[in-house]
């Protein structure tokens, strides 16, 4: 995202594979290129060829946004422009940053025919120009990006970006002879944690033509990135399980016996019921008050390297142990990374505790990210497998990756099943990675089932 720099270094990949022999009979994705058969009878509904073509070779799925049953009421509708009255009544509601201090609300609407799932809002210039138009609102459904047509209003560059490791679409009308200096710059940014689209349409000159970043500071702030984890540096593992000198900690197979300190590196791989930590860290901070404001549901990650971390969430906040100040918690393994912990992580090896959501999904060489084993997963499009094996799969909110031995009595029996668990709901959905096909829905509720 953003400007790329005249220096940067780039490649130039020539001769892309060919394609098939033979002629198209409809619309084909040949690398980063739509193709369209000049005969497709969708080839001449501009400006909708692009977008008619898109789904033509991927079908968009009608959905219900995450967590909402499709026939659910809309929210009450709802209209004001009073900023206050906004933030009180629109759950959603966020303040946009960075507009001039003379900008003034003139129409927040939430359950309205505008704004079903979500919030439409209004900004108006000092003179009563219409200078900002923003909205928020839920999805059932990744949105397509990449097929998205081009929008009307002049010559504009519509793109398909990243921001803050999330999908955003952007159109604005970048430098050079058909630059048009009067077209909105339009950004809309997903954010899968929670199934939220921001949306920003700039009026005002500042958010019209060639530079979009404006727009999209406006977007971020609507639907901001996650906060940055809490780094706090630890370098003595206590394998007894005291933890009593600075820079020490623990990890428990006990939560309630302070002598049960695990070995190994199994406590890198969820296997660990408790943490002890000393409240001064390696390096000579004390952080009484930041553990002190640890709660249940908290998350952290022991940070040992990129290939070597274990993800945690705390259960219970237990009774603080006496004397060296020391804070104690239950503890519940939720993903982890082992690939470079090699057989054992020295006792005196650096680590970090990093407070926060665990580290971002890794994405593959075409942009779609693995789903992690036991990390749950927003709304998205994700790539399953194991042992070499894999697929595409487009994964509701709130699910969570597992793996488990189920015995099959033919044609494969002990075969690895690749299984999803619904985190609300408990039910479980169970996919062979070698014949990609659903082969069982037990456990999954009638109601679930489709």
């Amino acid at each position: 995202a953003g400007a790329i720099a005249a220096d940067a270094r780039a490649g130039v990949a020539w001769n892309p594979p060919p394609l098939a022999a033979g002629e198209l009979a409809g619309p084909a994705r040949h690398g980063p290129w739509l193709l369209i058969p000049t005969d497709w009878e969708g080839a001449d509904s501009e400006p909708d060829a692009l977008r008619r073509a898109g789904e033509a070779i991927e079908p968009r799925a009608e959905a219900s946004p995450p967590g909402e049953d499709a026939a659910a009421p809309a929210a009450e509708p709802f209209e004001t422009s009073d900023a206050a009255e906004a933030r009180e009544r629109i759950a959603l509601w966020r303040d946009p940053a960075g507009l001039p201090e003379d900008w003034t609300l003139a129409l927040a609407e939430a359950g309205t025919r505008n704004a079903p799932r979500g919030y439409r809002a209004i900004w108006n210039d000092a003179a009563g120009r219409t200078a900002l138009r923003a909205e928020v609102r839920r999805l059932g459904a990744p949105p397509d990006y990449v097929w998205a047509a081009r929008g009307g209003g002049g010559p504009a560059l519509t793109e398909a970006r990243v921001v803050d490791g999330r999908p955003a679409l952007v159109r604005y009308s970048p430098p050079g002879p058909a630059h048009d200096s009067r077209l909105s710059v339009f950004v809309r940014l997903f954010d899968a944690a929670s199934g939220l689209e921001c949306s920003v349409r700039g009026y005002a000159p500042r958010l019209r033509g060639g530079d979009p970043e404006a727009a999209i500071a406006i977007a971020r702030s609507l639907c901001p990135p996650p906060a940055p984890p809490i780094v706090l540096r630890y370098d003595r593992r206590d394998t007894t399980g005291g933890a009593t000198a600075r820079g020490s900690y623990a990890f428990l197979d006990d939560a309630s016996d302070l002598t049960s300190g695990k070995v190994g590196t199994g406590w890198l791989r969820g296997y660990a019921e408790g943490l002890l930590v000393h409240q001064t860290d390696a390096d000579g901070v004390s952080r009484s008050g930041f553990y002190g404001d640890i709660e249940a549901s908290d998350e952290f990650t022991a940070w040992v390297a990129a290939d070597c971390w274990g993800h945690y969430e705390v259960t219970a906040v237990l009774a603080d142990p006496p004397a060296p100040p020391r804070k104690r918690f239950a503890i519940e393994g939720v993903t982890y990374e082992s690939d470079g912990c090699g057989n054992t992580v020295e006792a005196d090896a650096a680590i970090e505790f990093r407070w926060g959501p665990p580290p971002p999904l890794e994405a593959g060489a075409d942009g779609i990210p693995w789903m992690r084993q036991g990390q749950p997963v927003g709304c998205g499009t994700y790539r399953l497998g194991e042992h070499g094996r894999s697929f595409v799969i487009d994964v509701p909110a709130g699910m969570r990756l597992i793996f488990a031995w189920v015995i099959l009595s033919d044609p494969f029996p002990g075969e690895e099943e690749i299984v999803l668990k619904d985190e609300e709901s408990g039910s479980r959905l169970f996919l062979p990675p070698r014949r990609a096909r659903i082969s069982d829905a037990r456990s999954l509720p009638d109601r679930a089932r489709t």
